[in-house]
C-alpha cells in the first residue's frame, strides 16, 4: 500500500536529529508522487514535510526541497506554508518559529499545548506543532506546558492507602523484549505494596505489547471504572487504569497520533499523569535517550509524589535489563537527586544469561505465557526480569530490606500468582 510505503520513508527520515537517515534521489521521487496520493492522511504528510524542512538535508534532499518550493503542485495546499515559510495564521507562525529553532515563551507554550485539545484546530496543524517541537527538542518550558495541559484534563482516583506505587511505562509498549509489568505488579501486591499500571490499547510508533493487550489476552477486564480501580487496590493489591477512562480528552488524540506515526511530546508526559494517588505515591519510570533523563527529573518535580525512580531500562521503560548495568536516578521533591547505576548483583541476583533479546518479534502470547510461568515458579529470563525489577523498586525506594528474599518468598508460596489470578 502507498500509505505503508510513505510511512517507511517518514520513519527513515523523521526519527530525529541524531538518528534519521537520508533519502535517496529515487526515494525522494517516490515521496513527491506519494504526496499527491489522497489516500495518505494529511497528518502523515504534514509530519513528513515538517521533518524534511527542519532536519539537516543532504545535497539530494536540499535539491528536492528547492525543486518542490519552485513547483508546489505535489504538496497539498493546506500544508504548503511549511515550504514557503509564509504564515497565514498564528498556528502556522508558531510552527515556523519552532522550525527556525526559536523557543516558545511560557504563554505561547501554554497556548499551543491547549490548542491540541481544541477540535477547531486542524489535525495537520497539531501534527506540525508536535513534530517540530520534537525534532527541535522541547525546552523545559514546553515540556512543563504539555504536562500541565494534560494534568488539567485527568480524572485521578484518590485512594486512602498509605503507599501506592505507579509503574509508568511508555504506552506504545514493547516489540523486542518481554513486557512483564503486570507480573511485577502482582509480586509487589503480594508484598503489600499496592501498585498501579496504566496505558491504552494501542498507539504509535511501536504499537507493541502493553498491559492492556496482556490483560485482554488473559480474558481479564482491562477498562475499569474509578470505583473498580479503587476496589482493586484494596482487595487484589494492583490495578490497571486505561487512558480512555482517566483522561478521555487525551485519549481522543489517538487517531492523530496514529497518523503521525512518530512519538510526540504527549508520549513523554502521558505516562507521568498519576491516574491513581495514595497518601504517599511513588512513581517508577524510564527513558530512552540521555537528554530525557534530566527532562524527566524536571517533570517529576512538578508532580505530587513522595519519590520517583528513573531508569534507562529495556526499550526505554522502567523494566531493568539483566545483561548490563542501568543508569538510575532516585528523585525526592525538594532534595538533590541520587544518581548512579544498578546491576542485578546489587540486590543479590545472579543471572546466567547475558543475551536476553529474542531473534523474533515478541508477541502478546509470549509475554503472557512467560509471566504466568514465572509466577508459577518457573526459572528463566522472565523470572529473573520480574524478580529483579520488583526487588529493585522496593530497595531503591527504601520500602523494605531483604528485598529479593521477600520477592522470592511471595513467588514460592504462591501469593504472587494468586494476586495475578484475583484480577478479573
Amino acid at each position: 500500500m502507498n500509505s505503508d510505503e510513505f510511512i517507511q520513508y517518514l520513519k527513515k527520515k523523521g526519527t530525529g536529529p541524531t538518528m534519521s537517515k537520508s533519502l535517496s534521489e529515487e526515494e525522494l521521487a517516490r515521496v513527491s508522487t506519494l504526496f499527491e496520493d489522497s489516500d495518505i492522511p494529511l497528518v502523515t504528510k504534514a509530519t513528513m514535510l515538517t521533518a524534511m524542512v527542519l532536519l539537516e538535508s543532504t545535497p539530494a534532499e536540499a535539491e528536492w526541497l528547492a525543486r518542490t518550493r519552485a513547483d508546489l503542485t505535489c504538496i497539498p495546499e493546506p500544508i504548503r506554508w511549511l515550504l514557503t515559510g509564509d504564515s497565514s495564521s498564528d498556528l502556522e507562525a508558531a510552527v515556523l518559529q519552532i522550525i527556525r529553532g526559536e523557543e516558545l515563551s511560557g504563554r505561547d507554550a501554554d497556548r499551543w499545548m491547549e490548542s491540541l485539545f481544541d477540535p477547531a484546530v486542524p489535525n495537520w496543524g497539531k501534527a506540525a506543532v508536535l513534530e517540530s517541537l520534537r525534532l527541535r527538542r522541547e525546552t523545559e518550558v514546553e515540556n512543563k506546558a504539555a504536562l500541565a495541559a494534560c494534568l488539567r484534563r485527568i480524572l485521578p482516583v484518590a485512594v486512602n492507602l498509605p503507599v501506592v506505587i505507579d509503574i509508568s511505562n511508555a504506552y506504545d509498549g514493547f516489540n523486542r523484549t518481554l513486557f512483564l509489568a503486570p507480573f511485577v505488579a502482582a509480586v509487589l501486591a503480594a508484598m503489600a505494596f499496592p501498585t498501579v499500571l496504566h496505558g491504552m490499547d494501542e498507539v504509535s510508533p511501536k504499537k507493541g505489547v502493553n498491559t492492556r493487550k496482556i490483560l485482554t489476552r488473559a480474558d481479564k477486564q482491562a477498562v475499569r471504572t474509578p470505583d473498580m480501580i479503587a476496589d482493586d487496590l484494596s482487595t487484589v493489591g494492583w490495578t490497571y487504569a486505561d487512558q480512555s477512562v482517566f483522561c478521555p480528552a487525551l485519549y481522543a488524540l489517538k487517531p492523530l497520533r496514529l497518523e503521525m506515526v512518530k512519538r510526540p511530546i504527549l508520549a513523554t508526559v502521558e505516562k507521568l499523569l498519576l491516574p491513581v494517588r495514595g497518601r504517599k505515591t511513588f512513581i517508577v519510570t524510564g527513558y530512552t535517550h540521555p537528554p530525557y533523563k534530566g527532562k524527566t527529573v524536571t517533570l517529576l518535580n512538578c508532580l505530587p509524589i513522595t519519590a520517583g525512580i528513573i531508569v534507562r531500562g529495556l526499550e526505554g521503560s522502567a523494566q531493568l535489563p539483566l545483561d548490563r548495568r542501568a543508569p538510575q536516578m532516585v528523585v525526592r521533591p525538594g532534595q538533590s537527586p541520587i544518581d548512579g547505576f544498578v546491576r542485578p548483583e546489587d540486590i543479590g541476583l545472579v543471572t546466567e544469561e547475558a543475551r536476553i533479546l529474542p531473534d523474533a518479534e515478541i508477541t502478546i502470547g509470549d509475554c503472557l505465557d512467560a509471566g504466568v510461568a514465572a509466577l508459577n515458579g518457573a526459572s528463566g529470563v522472565a523470572s529473573r526480569l520480574i524478580r529483579y525489577q520488583a526487588a529493585q523498586i522496593v530497595a531503591s525506594l527504601g520500602l523494605a530490606d531483604r528485598a529479593l528474599a521477600r520477592v522470592d518468598e511471595v513467588i514460592s508460596n504462591g501469593e504472587a500468582l494468586r494476586r495475578w489470578q484475583l484480577f478479573q
